[in-house]
This record gives structure tokens, C-alpha cells and sequence, in this order.
């Protein structure tokens, strides 16, 4: 699975203690068939507090 992101982890996305200083809602592009994609972001999910949804399909 390739996948393009919004957003690309740039330093200043960080701060001094390691923490993540952003947040929100963020897009990304996976490029996989959409069964492997949902399975992906599923696992993603598992165990944080985040989440995911409007996976849009482009032909």
C-alpha cells in the first residue's frame, strides 16, 4: 500500500518532550483496493485515540 499524506511529519509537527503538536482531522490518499484499505485503517485505529471516516473511492 502506498499512501500520500496531508501532512508530512515535519519536524515542527513535534515538540520538545516528543509530543505530536497537531491534531484534527487529517486526509489521506491509500492507494489500495478499498477492503484492504478499510482493514488498514482499522488497524490503525485499534488502541489509540483516533479514528477514521469518509473513505471515498476514485476510479
Amino acid at each position: 500500500m502506498n499512501c500520500s499524506s496531508s501532512r508530512a511529519g515535519a519536524p515542527r509537527d513535534w515538540d520538545a518532550s516528543g509530543t505530536p503538536t497537531h491534531s484534527g482531522s487529517q486526509t489521506v490518499w491509500p492507494a489500495a483496493p478499498e477492503s484492504e484499505a478499510r482493514q488498514l485503517l482499522d488497524a490503525w485505529v485499534e488502541g489509540g485515540e483516533r479514528g477514521w471516516e469518509g473513505l471515498e473511492l476514485f476510479a
